[in-house]
């Protein structure tokens, strides 16, 4: 069945039509595993070149059809560092996903253990027989939860605080190496001349 439908879809996936942005190998993937009918393929794999099309295109920038050849080199850092950025963007927020899901799977542990070890669920029916001592053990039980809880809530808040400025941190540093000096871009953006350097008639 693998060999039928990579015939099949050999027909629509010519090399002629291959595109790195917008029709690349990734693309290709998903598309299989789709008709593989196990649902397309993480979105951080295909994120790269979906983020490298967007930079890439901006049709409603008219001066970027007057761009000179050397200001297009200059730039061209910058695209490729946002182009990193945007990726890594996804990539993060992945990882975000995933140490939340850890730390509340870490949390919920934490809660099943102080109901082992203090009968929480049990003492439920003893307090209506024994309204007594068990009255402060259950309140002693409770405030042992309400204090695990406030750890999980924290550890969760701490964790997206860190991914976020360890986002916006990769993405300034990625631009500030690939970008032009700025003197470079004002000689070529807003035509002034370097110094010394004399005007041809």
């Amino acid at each position: 069945d693998v060999i039928l439908l990579l015939s099949a879809l050999a027909q629509d996936w010519q090399g002629e039509d291959y595109d790195i942005l917008h029709r690349n190998c990734c693309h290709f993937s998903d598309m299989l595993c789709r008709r593989l009918g196990v649902g397309p393929i993480p979105d951080w794999i295909t994120n790269l070149a979906g983020a490298g099309a967007q930079v890439w295109s901006d049709p409603t920038n008219p001066a970027s059809l007057r761009q000179e050849t050397g200001l297009r080199h200059a730039v061209s850092g910058v695209r490729a560092a946002a182009v990193i950025a945007a990726a890594k963007a996804v990539e993060l927020e992945h990882e975000l996903e995933l140490a939340i899901k850890q730390t509340v799977t870490d949390g919920a542990t934490h809660l099943m253990e102080l109901d082992q070890r203090y009968a929480i669920s049990e003492s439920a029916s003893e307090i209506a027989c024994n309204a007594g001592d068990m009255v402060r053990a259950a309140a002693d039980a409770v405030e042992q939860v309400n204090d695990a809880t406030s750890t999980v809530v924290h550890k969760v808040t701490e964790a997206a605080i860190h991914r976020s400025a360890n986002l916006a941190c990769d993405a300034m540093t990625q631009v500030a190496r690939a970008a032009p000096p700025i003197d470079s871009l004002g000689y070529m953006c807003l035509g002034t001349r370097k110094p010394g350097r004399k005007i041809r008639y």
